[in-house]
């Protein structure tokens, strides 16, 4: 819950810390497919500056690698020294954690979106973090992830009318929608309802070619602006690749975001050294990363 005891109304983002590439390829990317807002976080040295960005947003953490758990917990921790880092709820990912790590990162921490193991059925552990995601409103109202293209000069649909091809800028997309800016030559010249056949996507290094349906056409400050809808007939694979295409662009704007911030260079070995109230096995395992 935020901090008024509500879930946002427009949903969380939602960052995995650490994936393995085995998370990346089943459950991140399945998230994906059910039109959950999902980035990947490689480095735990950026992972505060980008979770700064991005208050009540849902954070898991795969605690296999990297660090031993009391590491881990010193690392998260921290987090309550911070104003928009104690709005984060965050989830522990493992494929091997065991039960004593389990306890006592519940001793220690707020782990509001629980402690999911990875193993056996990878789709019933997708199933377990949706479950998870809606429990805490990570979709909000939204229906549908949507990036923004206006900086991608790349991003544009090509469009053939009476023998000559118009090249339209595409400004956001989504799964179900796409939104451009019609050309002068092509003003007035769209109307509510009109089917665009044969029309060309080109999002990145891939064409796509489909039939569009005008679905809203309005007047912004800057020109007219065309909402279309994608033919209900659409390739699945084809779908596959806008949201392959949002989830990239959306990758690289949260690595933008920090651009310039430097990287967390705090010492969480010293400071897990410094809980006198962990037991000498897990203080053994301190000092032996210590010592690595």
């Amino acid at each position: 819950m935020s901090e008024q005891g509500k879930n946002p109304e427009f949903g969380r983002k939602i960052f995995f810390l650490n994936p393995s590439y085995t998370m990346k390829m089943t459950i991140i990317d399945n998230l994906r497919s059910m039109e959950y807002e999902i980035y990947s976080i490689e480095n735990y040295r950026n992972a505060k500056n980008i979770l700064r960005h991005n208050k009540d947003a849902i954070l898991f953490l795969n605690t296999d690698t990297m660090f031993p758990i009391p590491i881990w917990i010193a690392f998260l921790q921290s987090f309550t020294l911070d104003s928009v880092l104690r709005t984060i709820l965050v989830g522990i990912l493992s494929e091997r954690i065991r039960e004593a790590d389990a306890k006592l990162m519940f001793d220690k921490l707020e782990v509001r979106a629980g402690i999911t193991a990875i193993g056996g059925d990878l789709s019933k552990v997708t199933e377990v973090i949706k479950g998870v995601l809606d429990f805490n409103g990570a979709k909000g109202r939204r229906q549908y992830v949507r990036a923004s293209c206006f900086n991608d000069p790349s991003a544009v649909a090509y469009w053939n009318y009476n023998g000559k091809v118009h090249r339209l800028k595409i400004l956001d997309i989504s799964s179900v929608t796409v939104a451009v800016k019609i050309p002068p030559t092509l003003r007035g010249v769209l109307k509510q309802g009109m089917k665009l056949p044969n029309t060309t996507l080109i999002l990145g290094k891939k064409y796509l070619v489909m039939e569009l349906n005008a679905y809203i056409i309005k007047e912004n400050p800057d020109g007219e602006v065309a909402i279309f809808l994608y033919d209900s007939e659409i390739a699945p694979a084809v779908k596959k690749e806008i949201q392959i295409y949002i989830f990239d662009v959306l990758q690289q704007q949260m690595i933008l975001s920090i651009n310039n911030e430097p990287e967390d260079r705090e010492d969480y070995i010293h400071y897990a050294e410094q809980d006198h109230t962990l037991n000498n096995e897990v203080q053994q395992i301190i000092n032996k990363h210590r010592n690595q």
